[in-house]
Order: structure tokens, then sequence, then C-alpha cells
């Protein structure tokens, strides 16, 4: 037993070392060079030695990421020039190629307009409102017939869109037209892929200028595939367009952050996992996204309705709140860490575990803190805490809280600002007087409620 766990000892230093070496050659082999130096707002050239290889003449020396991110991982995050033995510099308006020695190879004002380097040595050109693209040879692949090329690298998408008066291309990330179909417009959805119109129809292309499918009406994007529509029904399908969830909905819907679906069929909702198996059955007239902090994360609660009435229930379909309540809010960021709720048109509170905070017997609630609420019954208004302790009595013909969420810049002190039998007085968030009878004056630049 001793010499096998010693043996699995060894295997896991052995590949820490080897994930450790290639960490170092990594950043050996693409160490940086040549760097940039600023002088009186012109940049110069610099090798390792910090000798000066260029004037200070350029206004932009462009870097490029070694590798493409799929690739390589982390070493594609450093930057360099050259790239191809190639570098892309601006003076004042124009641009240019350097070579590797840092010698024009491309003229100043050859182009009206040069991007950098896609990662495999393509660089979009315009001149005279005409766009095209060079390669690596500084030779025209795509000639300057195009309206618009773009490239949308912020989502790490590394082909080409070009426009042409109004139908679109894809062109790879070579700057080859594979494809052969234009579309009349498309959009980016997701990283890596495009849904492409032509008509009626769409189609799902990714960044390799692949057509992915043609056969759905809607997509919706996901971490690792998509929410599609095909006829009337609902499914979704993984990046390869292979079915995860089969087509037996009528709407299927990802909130945010969850590890589970809202979907519907006959009329009714229900929760069904990533993988489709039902969590919740089809029981309910809707659900709506709770967002609260639960304590725990494995088992966030739900809005739900039923037979008309609103409450909430967990992942497993145990009721946390009863259904009984003719409304009830979602998360309100800086509110209360609890649901408002309306039953019979009167307001309440419950938290988030189905305790009534406070019952249901106010014209209106509204929150100032986290723990301080402003109520309303019978035309008059007050100060409740979380708790239902009375902080301010509901008597008051006007009430105005001087209160933001950052401390005051002048470090006086927040107030309530109440006018009961026509005399203003200043309160502090704990109800005590702080000044009476207040002047009209002073209290001009509050809002009446």
């Amino acid at each position: 037993m001793k010499h096998i766990f010693k043996k699995i000892i060894i295997t896991i230093l052995v590949i820490l070392v080897i994930l450790f070496l290639i960490r170092i050659f990594n950043s050996i082999s693409f160490e940086v060079k040549y760097h940039t130096v600023e002088r009186n707002g012109k940049l110069a050239i610099f090798n390792q030695k910090n000798q000066q290889l260029t004037n200070y003449v350029y206004d932009e020396v462009y870097e490029s990421t070694y590798v493409d991110p799929k690739e390589l991982g982390d070493a594609s995050l450093l930057t360099t020039f050259p790239r191809y033995g190639l570098t892309l510099v601006r003076k004042d308006k124009e641009f240019a190629f350097l070579n590797e020695q840092f010698k024009e190879v491309l003229p100043f004002g050859t182009y009206d307009l040069i991007k950098p380097m896609n990662y495999y040595g393509y660089s979009i050109v315009r001149k005279n409102s005409k766009w095209g693209v060079l390669d690596k040879s500084l030779k025209l692949v795509v000639p300057l017939k195009f309206d618009m090329i773009s490239q949308s690298l912020e989502v790490e998408n590394y082909s080409f869109i070009a426009k042409n008066g109004n139908k679109y291309r894809i062109l790879d990330k070579k700057a080859n037209w594979t494809l052969k179909t234009e579309f009349d417009s498309i959009e980016i959805i997701n990283d890596n892929f495009y849904l492409c119109y032509l008509g009626y129809k769409k189609y799902l292309i990714d960044d390799d200028s692949k057509l992915i499918s043609d056969q759905y009406s809607a997509f919706y994007s996901l971490n690792d595939g998509f929410i599609v529509k095909k006829d009337t029904k609902m499914g979704v399908v993984n990046f390869e367009n292979n079915i995860v969830i089969p087509f037996d909905y009528d709407s299927i819907y990802a909130p945010h952050l969850t590890p589970y679906f809202y979907a519907s069929k006959g009329g009714r909702f229900g929760v069904i996992d990533l993988k489709g198996k039902t969590l919740i059955p089809f029981e309910y007239e809707g659900f709506w996204e709770s967002s609260e902090n639960t304590k725990d994360k494995n088992n966030l609660h739900l809005i739900a309705q039923k037979n008309g009435k609103y409450g909430t229930i967990n992942v497993k379909n145990k009721i946390v709140t009863p259904f009984i309540y003719d409304a009830i809010s979602s998360w309100i960021e800086y509110g209360p860490p609890a649901h408002y709720i309306i039953k019979d048109k009167k307001w309440g509170l419950i938290s988030y575990e189905g305790k009534v905070l406070i019952p249901t017997i106010y014209d209106h609630l509204h929150y100032i803190t986290d723990s301080l609420i402003k109520c309303k019954k019978q035309g008059k208004s007050g100060v409740l805490d979380i708790n239902n302790r009375v902080v301010v009595p509901c008597e008051n013909d006007s009430l105005i809280v001087d209160y933001f969420f950052l401390p005051r810049l002048d470090k006086k002190e927040y107030k309530i600002v109440i006018k009961k039998n026509g005399s203003w007085k200043f309160l502090n968030l704990k109800g005590k007087l702080i000044k009476d009878n207040v002047s009209e004056t002073e209290v001009k630049s509050y809002v009446k409620d």
C-alpha cells in the first residue's frame, strides 16, 4: 500500500514539474524583445538593451498577441512587435508597416487606414472609402471593393464581416470567402458564432465560416450551446448542433447564473435541469427570478404563480412562501433582505424564508435603507424597521427622508423630515427629535410627498 501511495505522489510531482517547465518555456519563448519610449508626445522603439532603434516620430506603435488564445492559454496574453516580421505604426494620421529592422516596407500614405494584424497575419485596410485585407506578405488578398470590413476581436471572433451595398459576407480567419453565401444582415451572438439572416431564414455560422445550422427560427445564446426554436417547439443544442434537450417545450428560458431552465408546455410552467430532467413539475402559471441571497446557494427560491396567487418555492418544489398573495416582489438593490407582498390591496413584508416581517395592513411600503421602511396608512406616513417596530408613527401629513447610501461629505447627520399639524420637524434615522418648529424656508429643498 505504501509503495502504491509513493508512486502516486511521484507521478503528481512529475506532472507539477512538467507544468512548471511549460510555463517557464512559454515565458522565455515569448519574451518581449522590443519596447517603446515616449518623448515630447512621440514614440521611439528600443531593444532589450535599451538601445534606440528609431527616431521619436511615431504617435502609435501597435502591438499584437503572439498566438490565438484558444491555442496557447495564458501565453497568448503577451504582446509584441514585430509580428510575422512586421510592425504597424502610425505617424499623424498616416500608417505604415516596418520590417524587423524597423524600416518602412509599406510606406506611409499607402492606405488611409490600417488595422492591426489578426492572429493569422491579416490586416484590414481602407483607401478612398473602400475596404480590403492584406496578408502578412502585404499582398492585397481581399480587393478594395467593400463598403466595410470589420472584426470583433473583443468577443474573440477572428473572422471578418464584409459589407457591400446591402449584402454581407463572412470571410474566414484567413480572409477566404469559403461559405459563398451573402446575407441580408449578420448578428454576433456569442464568442465564435454569428447569426445570419437571409430573407425569413436564419443561419448559425461559426468563426471558421462553417454552417452549423439553418433549421431553427430562433436562437438564444448559452455558455455551451443555444436554446433554439424549431417550428413551434423549443429545445437546446450544443455548439456542434447536437440536441441536448429535445423539442418538447413551448418555451424555455435560462435564468441568470442558475443551473436550470424555466420551461412551459400545455400552458403550464415547470423547471428542468441543464440535461432536461424535470426538477419542478409543470403545474404553475409562471416563474420569476427571486435573486435573493439564501443561506443555501444550491437551494435558491423561485417566485411562482399558482391558481392566480403568488408565493415562493425552492428547486425541490417545497413551498417557502404560501400561495396567498396577489403580488410578490423580487430582490431590490439596496432594499430590505425580504419580499414586498400585497394581499387585498394592502402591503406587507415577508422574509426570504417565508416569515411575515410586516403584516399586510399598509397602503404602501417603500424602503429607505435595508432595514428602514417608509409606510403609508389612511393617508398618513411613518417609518418602520424591518421587524415591524415603529420608528416614526404613521400619523404625519408629509414625511421626507434625507438619506443616501454613501456618507455625507459635509459630515452632517442624515435625517427624517416630517410635517404634522402644520409644523415641520427634523428627526434622526432612529426617530429621535433633532429640531422642532422648522421653518418652511429651511425645508424648501425637500419635495413634499
